[in-house]
């Protein structure tokens, strides 16, 4: 639009689609022009500006980039990491490259936010629900939990959380591992924020590794922490105190850490 500054477009970027964006794909018609309505549909699906740019078979890369300008500016695309608040690591660094793992060498991710609207009744005990398949991995934090006072449950498989959801209460926050033997974590995940009793329950995902396509998927799904390997317990217990807002963490704390030390807990998926 006249008199608008044009918003920078960065390769390793990831963009959006906001809801204006989403509102103009489903439209019976549509002011955008044909490069414009190109980029959008492959920027609902690739992520970065770079694999959107490499995608783009019948635009030149400066064309393609001119469009994704254009509907940045206009609201039709917005940045990952502003929406989602990304702050673990630099958002250019940690969405760099086109496919495959986004971390760098030696970086885990560690993010934990409190919910929005964490619900228990008075005088009940917190219950935490971890779901992955490495029985130590639950066992360890099982014995942390418990140590803290809280009521710890555990599931192995998505077979073994639906029978465990069945039982009361509802569980104030769900460990949820990413890779489960029996089904996709994120799966389960967005059947979750689809159910009518689960929606509100804060998830805290665990994933083998800060592949983007995976964190953009769990944090479109609304999710209150995500780590990756190695999970260091202590975090761990730290971000669910943090997303159920618990004594000691403050009504905005966030956790953004780097580690790598032998308290850590490999394969916990």
């Amino acid at each position: 639009m006249a008199g608008e500054e044009a918003l920078p477009v960065i390769d390793e970027d990831v963009l959006v689609l906001t809801a204006k964006g989403k509102a103009e794909l489903c439209a019976p018609g549509t002011s955008l022009s044909a490069a414009e309505l190109e980029v959008l549909v492959l920027a609902d699906d690739r992520g970065s500006v770079a694999a959107v740019v490499n995608s783009a078979v019948c635009l030149e890369a400066e064309a393609a980039r001119e469009a994704l300008r254009k509907l940045l500016t206009a609201g039709h695309l917005e940045s990952a990491a502003d929406r989602y608040k990304i702050s673990v690591v630099d958002a250019r660094d940690f969405f760099k490259g086109g496919t495959g793992n986004a971390s760098r060498a030696g970086n885990h991710l560690a993010l934990a936010r409190r919910a929005a609207t964490p619900k228990r009744e008075a005088g009940r005990k917190v219950h935490v629900l971890t779901v992955a398949s490495a029985p130590e991995f639950v066992k360890l934090l099982r014995s942390y939990f418990t140590l803290e006072g809280f009521v710890s449950r555990a599931a192995g498989s998505g077979a073994e959380l639906v029978s465990e959801l069945h039982q009361p209460p509802v569980p104030d926050v769900v460990l949820l591992g990413a890779a489960l033997p029996d089904v996709d974590g994120l799966k389960v995940l967005a059947k979750m924020r689809s159910h009518p009793v689960l929606k509100d329950v804060p998830v805290i995902v665990l994933a083998p590794d800060a592949a983007r396509d995976r964190l953009l998927k769990a944090l479109q799904s609304d999710v209150q922490g995500y780590f990756t390997e190695p999970f260091e317990v202590d975090n761990l217990l730290l971000a669910v105190k943090t997303v159920l807002g618990l004594t000691g963490t403050g009504a905005g704390a966030e956790l953004t850490v780097d580690w790598g030390d032998d308290r850590s807990v490999p394969g916990a998926r």
